[in-house]
């Protein structure tokens, strides 16, 4: 009887240890440790499971601030994104079938049967789809840390914007593509993201790469849901505040028309209350941009940009 006593109660203390979940590495081995997971993401991208499990410690590893600016200096973003263009090569969808025939032992006497071989790419598609939102969500995440984190509290990276170009150059490529590719709603999130943590850094380039007109193209007919807060995202970081001018509220055509004029038009703030497209609302919890204020007037960061938004409406024929 002592003896189960005694089981019971070593059972009991066995069951109170805790499990440390998370593993620090020291200062000086994190460039290291960084090196040597970016070299394996690298060297196994045509290995389905290895790429995935890399990736999935490398998201983890990234809450680490210190850690996750060692990824970004060993160049975790420069193979991430000639990963996403061989994937739009469509060399990594290639590859992964024939992973998954190795690994699951398919002859080639089963692949001859069309079930099969519709089967194993559909689930090598879903597992692309999903590690490209891991990769696009991680090139973000990258930036943002070597910009100095999501305040800007800390020196950003001598190589941050350089860096951030070239991934906002791949992103409005892939806007650039009809028809649209499976990253094209990952590239304008990523677009938006980065035009909201630091227009100033990235409006320029972002309009010297036709970026305005590229979201333009997608009015009226186009993927309006999808590019909607990008636009609202422009919007809110280089809008003013318009002249007064008369309005007119349509009456029926056997009445007088009546002029009202008022001070100014609605301001965009006042439009967000009663949005102009009410199908849109589930984009409407987004981030805000900070506004600059003088004299109580919005001020917008670049006439370059509103202007050329005039002449690419006057050039498709929107207005007179």
């Amino acid at each position: 009887a002592s003896a189960r006593r005694n089981s019971r109660r070593g059972s009991r203390r066995s069951s109170k240890v805790k499990v440390q979940t998370g593993v620090r590495l020291a200062p000086a081995r994190e460039a290291e440790a960084a090196q040597i997971l970016v070299a394996v993401l690298e060297a196994h991208w045509r290995d389905q499971a290895i790429f995935k499990l890399v990736l999935k410690i490398l998201t983890i590893s990234c809450e680490q601030t210190q850690l996750c600016r060692c990824f970004f200096e060993a160049g975790l973003t420069s193979g991430l994104r000639r990963f996403l263009r061989k994937v739009r090569g469509g060399e990594v969808e290639e590859s992964w079938v024939e992973d998954m025939k190795d690994r699951t032992g398919m002859s080639s006497r089963s692949l001859r049967k069309a079930k099969d071989a519709v089967l194993a790419r559909m689930r090598v598609t879903q597992a692309i789809r999903e590690v490209e939102d891991g990769c696009w969500q991680m090139l973000q995440v990258l930036a943002v840390n070597a910009g100095g984190g999501p305040e800007q509290a800390e020196q950003a990276h001598e190589k941050y914007q350089k860096d951030t170009s070239k991934t906002i150059a791949q992103a409005l490529h892939e806007l650039r593509e009809t028809p649209h590719g499976s990253q094209w709603p990952l590239a304008v999130k990523y677009l938006e993201a980065m035009l909201l943590y630091d227009f100033t850094g990235h409006a320029e380039f972002f309009q010297q790469q036709e970026g305005l007109t590229l979201t333009l193209a997608e009015l009226p007919n186009g993927q309006v849901a999808a590019i909607h807060p990008l636009l609202v995202a422009l919007l809110r970081l280089h809008v003013r505040s318009i002249p007064s001018a008369p309005h007119y509220s349509p009456v029926a055509d056997d009445q007088e028309e009546p002029v009202h004029r008022a001070d100014s038009y609605p301001r965009p703030q006042d439009l967000e209350s009663k949005p102009m497209f009410p199908r849109l609302k589930q984009f409407s919890k987004r981030c805000s941009a900070p506004q600059l204020m003088i004299e109580g007037e919005l001020v917008m960061h670049s006439d370059k940009i509103t202007n050329d938004a005039k002449a690419t409406f006057a050039e498709s024929g929107a207005v007179k």
